[in-house]
């Protein structure tokens, strides 16, 4: 996306930003955090699928209207 004509910056480090935290919430039941869960995971985890929710809707619009 950051090399692509078709989005601009300003769309482009938001997803890998929302798509960092996503894979880093991956990891909320690893290793010693296995059987209780990783709180700061728990708690990120609800407002960046909501920001990757938003996103997603974000760059279908400008995508379709481009």
């Amino acid at each position: 996306m950051l090399q692509s004509s078709s989005f601009e910056t300003c769309l482009a480090w938001p997803g890998n930003t929302v798509g960092a935290l996503l894979v880093l919430d991956s990891f909320e039941f690893v290793g010693r955090f296995e059987e209780t869960g990783w709180k700061l995971a728990g708690t990120v985890v609800p407002i960046a699928y909501m920001a990757w929710s938003f996103w997603v809707i974000t760059a279908g619009v400008v995508l379709l209207s481009g």
